[in-house]
């Protein structure tokens, strides 16, 4: 069956009308596919670099923990020579004490004696 002088059948009209419908609820899928992909995207992106932040703070503590090591040895190192040299300058003073308590005794001697 004809309909007007353009030669198109029903069915080949309701063909089309399907095949629209069709094209659309495909379009649409499409549409929603592409929505959740770039969600999943977004999400598992925001996941890596959850990941990346928590790598990189980890590596920067183990970085923080090793040079506090570092430091505290090098302090330990400094403190230890340290002490060793004003134990080597009180003996040399000790050492030096009567030496210093006779000049200062000559001193006072000699003063009081020109008086």
């Amino acid at each position: 069956m004809t309909i007007g002088g353009d030669g198109l059948t029903i069915d080949v009209i309701k063909d089309i009308k399907e095949a629209e419908a069709q094209a659309e609820q495909i379009a649409k899928q499409s549409q929603s596919t592409a929505r959740q992909k770039v969600a999943d995207a977004q999400a598992e992106s925001g996941r890596i670099i959850d990941q990346a932040v928590a790598e990189a703070q980890k590596e920067a503590d183990k970085v923080l923990l090793k040079s506090e090591v570092r430091a505290k040895e090098e302090i330990s190192k400094i403190t230890t020579r340290n002490s060793m040299e004003c134990a080597e300058i009180k003996s040399t003073a000790r050492k030096k004490f009567p030496e210093a308590i006779d000049i200062i005794t000559g001193r006072i001697v000699k003063f009081n004696v020109n008086y």
